[in-house]
């Protein structure tokens, strides 16, 4: 769907915004009581890209997504979406940014015995431990003729509200993180870095 700020907005896609960029949503079905696989979610956002890259001139977008949304575009971009050679990656993205993505993924198996996360309700976070992604990253190469940008950042626990205060408690002792992802997980693989400080809070563009 279009995206039409309000008032109110004040973050990235307002800012995109105000450049004179045309911002588009898509969507998938994640929420705290079910999650679809990431399968099925990347073919879901897939078929958005393709329908909104046909707006511009050159059939293709800068993608934009955050936490698991990053894994969920990647499935696509990298052909592991569901029905992936019925409906394969269309070549419609020349850019890909990520912010906090969990590329090298996450301790699920402590969330789950912590009762922290029900796996039977949420496919796709239960798809996202350190094993499974290791796997998916050894599999599958980059999307051809697109450039990946992994930013990762370690917020200090006073920039960290809410429930996800109680997570990165427990995920602090164990490296640097945002209150939910593990640093070195939403840089992703091995590349140039370069740093970045926002308002006091660090961490580091992944360029090819």
């Amino acid at each position: 769907t279009p995206y039409t700020p309000d008032e109110d907005d004040d973050g990235i896609l307002k800012w995109l915004t105000d450049d004179g960029y045309q911002v588009w949503l898509a969507h998938y079905t994640s929420n705290t009581e079910f999650t679809d696989s990431l399968e099925i979610n990347s073919a879901c956002i897939g078929r958005q890209i393709s329908d909104i890259a046909q707006y511009d001139v050159d059939g293709k977008v800068t993608l934009i997504s955050s936490s698991l949304g990053g894994v969920v575009s990647r499935y696509y971009l990298e052909g592991a979406a569901e029905d992936s050679e019925e409906y394969p990656y269309q070549n419609d993205v020349d850019r890909f940014f990520t912010l906090g993505s969990p590329h090298k993924g996450m301790p699920i198996g402590l969330f789950v015995d912590l009762g922290l996360l029900d796996c039977d309700a949420n496919d796709a976070l239960c798809d996202i431990g350190v094993t499974d992604l290791r796997e998916f990253n050894s599999s599958r190469d980059r999307a051809e003729d697109v450039v990946y940008n992994f930013i990762g950042g370690n917020a200090s626990m006073d920039n960290i509200k809410g429930g996800a205060l109680a997570i990165a408690s427990i995920l602090n002792p164990l490296g640097d993180n945002d209150g939910l992802v593990f640093t070195s997980s939403a840089l992703g693989r091995e590349a140039s870095f370069s740093d970045y400080e926002i308002s006091g809070i660090y961490g580091r563009f992944e360029t090819d």
